[in-house]
């Protein structure tokens, strides 16, 4: 008994192509399988886009009856006790950004003046002015302890800073 290939499809086991098919048909791919890889590739981008938005530390500030501002990272504004105020400057400068902690140091000095903290944040605070080369504001910082706590254990020491800064 033969059977004629072309009128029974359901016994067509040949790898040869049937009239009205079209090639690679078996290399074709299901919807299913796109599909998940567009969620995949979703998932993927939201994740990373996720992870990189924490480094970015930008904001913008809302204040009633202003316009908004945006405030670059490092520059927002500074609160706190003195405490915090001195652990502020201490991470910013073992992180090396110097102008957040400088900033962080003078705050400390304006808001709390006749705080335990505020001769040595001084202190910090002209010494990495000075390394800024910024050398009249570090001279002025140096003055200011020498002026203001003169019975500062960094009162030696900014003597010595303001010859440096002198000096240079």
């Amino acid at each position: 008994m033969h059977f004629n290939s072309s009128a029974s499809p359901l016994l067509h086991h040949s790898n040869t192509p049937r009239l009205g098919q079209l090639d690679g048909t078996e290399n074709f791919i299901t919807l299913r399988s796109p599909m998940k890889l567009r969620c995949l590739a979703s998932f993927i981008c939201l994740t990373i886009g996720l992870l990189f938005s924490q480094w970015s530390g930008a904001a913008i500030v809302f204040k009633p009856g202003e316009k908004m501002k945006y405030v670059p990272p490092g520059e927002e504004e500074m609160n706190g006790n003195a405490e915090e105020l001195f652990h502020i400057g201490q991470v910013a400068e073992q992180e090396g950004n110097t102008k957040r902690a400088i900033k962080a140091y003078k705050t400390l000095v304006r808001r709390h003046p006749k705080d335990a903290l505020a001769p040595g944040a001084l202190y910090r605070a002209g010494v990495l002015t000075e390394q800024a080369n910024n050398l009249a504001g570090a001279a002025d910082l140096f003055r200011m302890l020498v002026e203001k706590y003169p019975s500062s254990p960094h009162f030696d020491e900014a003597i010595e800073g303001q010859f440096r800064v002198g000096e240079a």
